[in-house]
């Protein structure tokens, strides 16, 4: 077996997942997330590295292999033929064999690849291991662009309400509008806390444009992906001790969740009040309005008024606005991932093409008096045996006269 075969052979395909696995469970014990702890792993520690290479190596050595066997056809010889899925002797007496062979295999639609006076070849389906190798090269581009992602990406993240600007990757930008498509009530229930950022959107001056990133799939602009990947409430509250309205950006969702500001040395904690409680059994949810909230500050009290003991701050609540958090990612790999998901998923759908596209090899050759054929195929080896027992007697005519 040469390098390429073995580097492209099943049992090194088979070690390689087997030493990935084993990486994964080891990364499952002591870490909050397993998978990101593998991935740093496969990714940044030598031998993970040396996995991940070796794996990109096997699909490339699967590549060579697979283009070798359609480039290169061997001249056949009696002991290469013998080692076929089926194969028959005759003797050669009173039969023009390679003119028979020729016509037959042309006659069925063979094409003939390796021909000299002693052998002769029919191949169909030559190229039907291109849907393997486009397959192979999707997974070598996509494992490149995810270690080129993961060693190159930046990521930056403002928290922003409408008008306010930042500075993200050196690129400035302002918030023009945000459409938060917040519900205008929520039900919480029990005490697992859950609220999904779905429709929000916002309005983004950049340059001299403007563009629109959502929630969902990032937008991207100059070379950088913009997302909106969170959501709050930006209430103005007034405290005597401080005087003046002052805008306060609080990470309150999932409703439930406590938020704390600073004020002259002093925490206040601030959550979103439910409107109401519904009881049912022993299960239990909160109303929260979301398009007028109300907000429980410090020890529990509503508002818009309460006092923290000693101090004398009471707080006064204005209009309640809206923030977003603004995240831009730059990816130098993330062309290479999306070129590799397009390739593999065509590859994928090309495969179905192998049900009916597959190599299959008739071959012939002269061994002293005796004529040795044999046929194969990729695929379907036992339908192959009965294609060639069923063609064997019709192949050759042997001339009147002539001893068997």
């Amino acid at each position: 077996m040469n390098a390429i075969a073995l580097a492209a052979s099943g049992r090194t395909t088979i070690a390689l997942i087997i030493a990935a696995a084993g990486a994964y469970v080891h990364a499952t014990f002591g870490n909050a997330n397993p998978y990101d702890a593998w991935a740093a792993f496969m990714l940044s520690n030598p031998a993970g590295i040396a996995i991940y290479a070796a794996v990109i190596l096997n699909l490339a050595a699967g590549i060579a292999a697979a283009l070798r066997g359609s480039l290169h056809i061997a001249q056949p010889s009696a002991e290469l033929i013998r080692n076929m899925d089926a194969y028959a002797e005759i003797d050669v007496a009173g039969i023009i064999w390679r003119e028979q062979a020729g016509k037959w295999l042309t006659t069925h639609g063979f094409s003939i690849r390796a021909e000299s006076e002693f052998s002769i070849t029919g191949i169909k389906g030559r190229w039907s291991s291109l849907p393997g190798v486009l397959l192979r090269f999707g997974l070598i581009t996509l494992l490149i662009g995810i270690a080129v992602s993961h060693h190159s990406r930046l990521v930056e993240n403002a928290m922003l309400s409408p008008g306010e600007s930042a500075a993200l990757l050196g690129n400035g930008i302002q918030l023009v509008s945000i459409e938060s498509g917040m519900p205008a009530s929520h039900l919480q229930i029990g005490k697992e806390r859950s609220f999904a950022i779905e429709n929000a959107s916002a309005r983004i001056k950049f340059g001299v444009g403007e563009f629109i990133a959502g929630s969902g799939w990032p937008v991207g602009n100059s070379g950088i992906y913009w997302k909106i990947n969170g959501l709050g409430f930006a209430p103005e509250i007034a405290f005597n001790a401080e005087g003046g309205m002052r805008p306060y950006r609080l990470e309150l969702l999932p409703p439930g969740r406590e938020d704390s500001i600073d004020i002259n040395g002093a925490s206040v904690k601030i959550a979103l009040a439910p409107e109401r409680v519904i009881r049912k059994g022993l299960l239990s949810g909160e109303v929260y309005n979301l398009a007028a909230p109300t907000l429980r500050l410090a020890a529990g009290l509503n508002t818009p008024a309460f006092k923290i003991e000693g101090r004398g701050m009471e707080p006064t609540i204005g209009k309640t606005g809206v923030w977003v958090r603004v995240q831009a990612v730059r990816d130098a790999g993330l062309g290479m991932v999306k070129a590799g998901l397009t390739i593999v998923c065509a590859g994928l759908l090309l495969l179905f093409c192998n049900l009916f596209w597959y190599k299959r090899e008739m071959a012939f050759a002269l061994d002293r008096d005796t004529l040795v054929f044999g046929y194969s195929e990729q695929y379907l080896k036992k339908w192959g045996v009965y294609r060639f027992e069923r063609w064997k007697p019709d192949i050759f005519i042997r001339s009147e006269g002539a001893s068997h």
